[in-house]
């Protein structure tokens, strides 16, 4: 018979363990403080790597641990991240060389924002939203990935305001078809 003891002690390990978020959480920032070991006490450092998708929250702890970069300020890039929380899907921090963020825009709704019935026709008399109006394209072209929704225009230029304009970014790119933009700082 195992003594009641060691049962209540395993129980307590079970409820102690880290779940998968915050064990993937703690290999993040162990990969970003190798990635960029030059602000962590060691002469090794990865010019090449990129986390998984994290929180903008958890993106913001990853980018604080790069103090400053060239134009990159590891502070002042997780205040600006923090302006999107919510409104994007989430975040990838690493290095290509230098700093980059890939920020995720939210998936489009099915039918990319259109309204459909079950053969995927719009509907007749459906009301359009601002999000499903297009700057100048046709629903193919947005099926297709070559067109933007006023949404995503929105939200684009303003993470382009955001990161060009305030945070001094070197690069900003957007791809509609992976839904994300890239941001660098060479």
């Amino acid at each position: 018979m195992v003594p009641l003891i060691f049962l209540v002690a395993a129980g307590a390990q079970a409820q102690e363990k880290d779940s998968p978020q915050q064990e993937y959480m703690h290999d993040a920032i162990e990969m970003v403080k190798l990635g960029y070991g030059e602000y962590h006490g060691t002469h090794l450092r990865m010019s090449h790597f990129m986390t998984e998708e994290v929180t903008v929250a958890q993106a913001q702890a990853l980018v604080r641990l790069v103090p400053s970069y060239n134009a990159f300020v590891g502070d002042l890039v997780a205040t600006g991240l923090a302006r999107f929380d919510g409104r994007v899907r989430g975040v990838r921090f690493g290095r290509r060389g230098s700093p980059v963020l890939e920020i995720l825009l939210p998936h489009t709704q099915p039918g990319n924002g259109f309204p459909a019935d079950k053969t995927g026709q719009e509907t007749a008399g459906a009301r359009r939203s601002a999000d499903d109006l297009l700057i100048g394209f046709s629903k193919d072209d947005v099926r297709e990935g070559k067109a933007l929704r006023v949404q995503d225009a929105l939200l684009v230029a303003e993470l382009r305001q955001m990161f060009e304009g305030r945070l001094l970014a070197d690069g900003f790119a957007y791809s509609a078809r992976l839904r994300k933009v890239v941001v660098r700082w060479d």
